[in-house]
């Protein structure tokens, strides 16, 4: 399997999205090629990244292993695809670090397996959040606490 960088695509951005679409759906780099060599395709990437119109970015595997792109989430699934989610209204510009300015991850076919992913993602995330808060709470208390006693011994 190629890696994004072999292919010559001249656009980290591009790049990026590349190599995380063939890991993700496991595809060869000749596949990615032929869907990106149409102008068409070109023109959406760079909207994409260029205009604050489009905020997600579906690629998807069609039959026989083809690649299409939409900028809109798909209604039905029959292959697994891959989404690409700005943060913000922001452009995204070529010496963009697109882990920070991008959500992504892959779509199912299954919609139990997505719904499963969805929810051991989100659940995740907010366990973090509250255990970091609760965290927070409890050092403030602490630091409330200890800063309340060294005033009174004074």
């Amino acid at each position: 399997m190629a890696s994004a960088a072999e292919l010559e695509l001249g656009d980290a951005r591009v790049e990026f999205m590349a190599d995380y679409v063939l890991k993700t759906l496991r595809i060869k780099g000749d596949k990615w090629m032929k869907m990106y060599s149409l102008e068409e395709n070109k023109m959406m990437f760079m909207d994409f990244f260029e205009k604050a119109d489009n905020m997600v970015f579906i690629i998807q595997s069609a039959g026989g292993g083809a690649l299409s792109v939409a900028y809109d989430w798909p209604t039905t699934l029959r292959n697994k695809a891959v989404y690409f989610v700005r943060k913000g209204k922001e452009l995204i510009s070529k010496d963009a670090n697109l882990r920070n300015v991008l959500y992504y991850g892959d779509l199912s076919y299954a919609p139990l397996e997505q719904l499963s992913a969805f929810v051991d993602e989100v659940s995740c995330s907010i366990l973090i959040m509250h255990m970091h808060h609760n965290f927070d709470l409890k050092l403030k208390f602490l630091l409330s606490y200890l800063d309340f006693g060294s005033t009174t011994d004074q």
